[in-house]
């Protein structure tokens, strides 16, 4: 019984230590290799669809705005951008991937990345505004061209923009320059003739009318649209009233916001005159309303006016009355009030019954107008890089009624249109070059158009795409240091050669155009071949920086040290600076800090020193504010 029970119980450990292995192969694959790993190790691994699943979970996680906000825009385009950057967002994969990884390694990773937005935009009469600083002006010419008015209406249109955004602009352009005119702008204009005249027909009122409110506040007279040789007008008298009378007659709203010079005329006539009963007014306060009218702040204009005051037995005729400069009123929004104070009593002393013809009022404004002629439309394509919006030189076509007739419709979509357009092209273009491009423009509506950029290759055209495939690397620094973190550090080994490109030519070049008109001993030449400066000490055809005496002794200031030491640290500084002078040609577009990371370079050149060569590795810092660009750090031999 007792040896039964041994038996059982080294079953049992047995099965726990297979079932045991088995688990941890299942749900921790890896996990031998976190305990083997001795030394850094260097991987490579290309980001697939579901690794976003694991970067969406970690950032939920984390249970910030900013993380969730990333996590939202990758689960709905599962792509790094500038809005989601790989070099923030790969650490959380590599940490599920290589979690045993030890200090030092490194992961070259693959992904794709979207480059920028894509925006098709057309000109808007405020964008005119906003360029001419005017009205009317709508349309590009030669004095506000698209190349020296574009880049800015941009920046200040679209401030938000990212790295690698495309806009492609729809605008006017006319090949002469605004030709300046005088335009009358007429804010108000009432004739009288859509209104139905004769003898008691009382002048309409209404939010619709040009007269918002015609009342007579002491009795029953009002103003009355009437017709004299066929022509209509309004009409106010207190003849035959037996009472007094007060008849307001009120414009609606005048808005004089941006007027300029504007003014106010109308013509006038009287009949049987026998007191002055009309006066003008003018209100900035008045709030439309009867109960208004008395708290409403007028302005007396009347004697601005010439209106007749000569007695007679019977009707002048319609005349101006003058005009009337509102100049008080610029910016303002107004009321014209024509107010009737009669009193037609049989016992009044004196009477006051004069009637009063008013026409053609009319508020109005001159200004001096810019237009152009004829313009007609092109486009442009801009990308946004390092800061500024760039012209990209592209060929556009326009899609014409008779393309849209032969392909048997009348507008193109997103959707649609990659089933139309490479046909299109393709009978348009038959004789098109590999690599050519096209961005075509095409109607999404009657009145809209967009466009995307076609690429012929391989006998296909095909849209391109604002995705392309990156790789950048990533090291792991330990966990107590942030665990896998991205490292855009540049690393450079100088290679030998007399073209312009080459690594040490050109610092050389750098050389002859500064210094070497005024010291042409600093320039080492075989032949006529240039292939060495004295300055630094580069050697483009040795490939290597020279600190023997003999060379460096061509440079006047060198050769005018005395001692060892003086001259030691002369080379040592030389060289600094040279390097420096180097990097700034080599990455010319080297930004201190990339996806928020410091930006260093490793530069490894050969020393040679009269007898032996020996190879150094040079640690720079990318910082603005030096004279180069470049901070050197330290420095190193092999």
């Amino acid at each position: 019984m007792k040896k039964l029970l041994i038996f059982i119980l080294s079953s049992v450990m047995i099965a726990l230590t297979f079932s045991s292995c088995d688990y941890n192969e299942e749900n921790f694959s890896g996990l031998d290799e976190m305990t083997t790993y001795q030394e850094a190790v260097n991987y490579e691994y290309t980001i697939s669809e579901s690794d976003f699943t694991t970067i969406i979970s970690a950032l939920r996680a984390n249970k910030n705005a900013q993380d969730s906000a990333t996590a939202n825009l990758l689960s709905s385009s599962k792509i790094f951008s500038a809005a989601a950057p790989a070099s923030s967002l790969v650490p959380y994969v590599l940490k599920s991937k290589f979690f045993g990884a030890t200090n030092g390694s490194a992961a070259k990773v693959t992904y794709q990345y979207k480059t920028g937005s894509y925006q098709y935009y057309l000109l808007t009469q405020a964008d005119y505004k906003t360029i001419w600083q005017q009205d009317y002006i709508y349309a590009l010419t030669p004095s506000k061209s698209p190349q020296s008015v574009l880049p800015g209406f941009l920046s200040q249109k679209f401030p938000a923009a990212k790295e690698g955004d495309i806009k492609i602009l729809e605008y006017l352009y006319a090949t002469t320059d605004p030709i300046t005119t005088e335009d009358t702008i007429e804010y108000f204009l009432e004739n009288f003739e859509s209104y139905e005249a004769g003898s008691g027909k009382i002048l309409p009122v209404s939010a619709d009318n040009s007269f918002i409110l015609n009342k007579d506040f002491l009795g029953t007279r009002t103003w009355e649209c009437r017709t004299y040789s066929n022509n209509k007008y309004a009409q106010v008298t207190s003849n035959a009233s037996n009472s007094e009378n007060q008849v307001w007659l009120i414009t609606k709203q005048i808005d004089l916001t941006n007027a300029h010079v504007p003014s106010l005329t109308f013509d006038v006539n009287v009949g049987y005159y026998n007191a002055d009963c009309l006066s003008i007014l003018i209100s900035d306060n008045f709030d439309g309303t009867e109960a208004g009218v008395a708290t409403a702040t007028w302005t007396d204009v009347t004697s601005s006016f010439t209106i007749p005051q000569t007695p007679t037995s019977g009707y002048g005729t319609l005349t101006s009355a003058g005009t009337l400069k509102l100049s008080a009123f610029n910016g303002k929004k107004i009321y014209v009030a024509f107010k009737y104070t009669g009193d037609g009593r049989a016992d009044a002393n004196p009477k006051k019954t004069t009637t009063y013809q008013i026409d053609n009022v009319v508020v109005s404004d001159i200004k001096t107008v810019s237009t152009v002629t004829d313009p007609r439309t092109q486009f442009s394509y801009y990308i946004y890089q390092g800061g500024q919006w760039n012209l990209v030189n592209a060929s556009f076509y326009q899609l014409t009624d008779e393309d849209y007739a032969n392909m048997g419709v009348a507008t193109l979509s997103a959707t649609t249109a990659p089933g139309y357009l490479p046909v299109l092209l393709k009978m348009k273009f038959p004789f098109a070059q590999e690599g050519a491009t096209k961005v075509v423009v095409y109607k999404t509506s009657a009145t809209k158009n967009t466009a995307d950029e076609y690429i012929y290759k391989s006998g296909v055209w095909s849209p391109i795409s604002l995705i392309e495939t990156r790789t950048e690397q990533f090291v792991f620094a330990g966990w107590e240091n942030g665990g896998w973190i991205f490292d855009p550090t540049l690393r450079v080994t100088m290679k030998k050669g007399t073209n312009p490109t080459d690594d040490y030519m050109l610092v050389v070049n750098y050389v002859k155009d500064n210094y070497g008109t005024e010291t042409p001993s600093l320039l080492g030449y075989y032949g006529t071949s240039l292939q060495s400066e004295y300055y630094y000490g580069f050697a483009a055809y040795y490939g290597n920086i020279s600190w023997r005496e003999s060379d460096r002794a061509k440079d006047p200031t060198y050769a005018a040290l005395t001692t060892a030491e003086e001259k030691q640290n002369y080379l040592d500084e030389r060289t600094k600076e040279g390097l420096a002078v180097y990097l700034s040609l080599k990455f010319p577009d080297a930004q201190p800090k990339v996806s928020g990371v410091d930006l260093y370079c490793y530069v490894t050149t050969a020393i040679y020193n009269g007898v032996t060569t020996t190879n150094y590795v040079y640690k720079y810092q990318r910082v603005d504010g030096e004279p180069f660009g470049w901070k050197y750090i330290e420095s190193n031999p092999l």
